[in-house]
């Protein structure tokens, strides 16, 4: 990347998106400021560029970007901020994108399988139950499936900021329903 982010110069680029994955990520985001781009163009991640678990390894470089994402940490919402709490209390850490997706497809099979009264012997009935869910609350906020069988929830553009004992975590700026 840095090849790259060394040819950017302000005035010549609107913006840049960039998404990245694992430790890329912390690289980048590091190199993003010691080129002297974070302030003078602006960066737009995606999700998992900015994701809790890499935002862990990450310093101050990192407060004040923006991402786009379905999952914001920093969410003041029950379903997100409950999620949040209990995952602290067991792990100490603020948990990731990761852990709340898994978190919420467990909570979408267990209320599947509560409507189903447990009995899965009809795979298609079952099928059908998974597919009605709809989660008015989840550390994602809310969500359903679309006709299509697509993931209809919400969408956050998200600052990096700092919390109350200085840990980087995601924080919900603007929010896009229903997408």
């Amino acid at each position: 990347y840095s090849s790259y982010l060394a040819q950017i110069e302000p005035g010549q680029v609107d913006a840049v998106f960039l998404l990245t994955v694992g430790a890329d990520s912390g690289r980048v985001i590091k190199q993003w400021e010691d080129f002297g781009l974070k302030g003078r163009v602006p960066l737009i991640a995606g999700e998992t560029t900015l994701e809790q678990s890499l935002l862990r390894a990450m310093g101050d470089e990192a407060v004040g970007l923006q991402s786009f994402g379905h999952y914001a940490e920093g969410r003041q919402e029950p379903g997100t901020t409950e999620f949040v709490d209990a995952y602290q209390q067991e792990y100490d850490d603020i948990p990731s994108y990761y852990a709340c997706a898994m978190y919420t497809s467990a909570q979408w099979f267990a209320t599947a399988l509560e409507e189903a009264e447990g009995d899965m012997t009809d795979v298609n009935a079952f099928m059908d139950e998974l597919r009605s869910v709809e989660l008015e609350e989840s550390c994602f906020g809310p969500m359903r499936l679309g006709e299509d069988g697509g993931t209809i929830a919400t969408m956050y553009l998200r600052e990096v900021v700092k919390d109350n004992e200085g840990n980087l975590m995601n924080r919900p700026v603007e929010e896009f329903p229903e997408i």
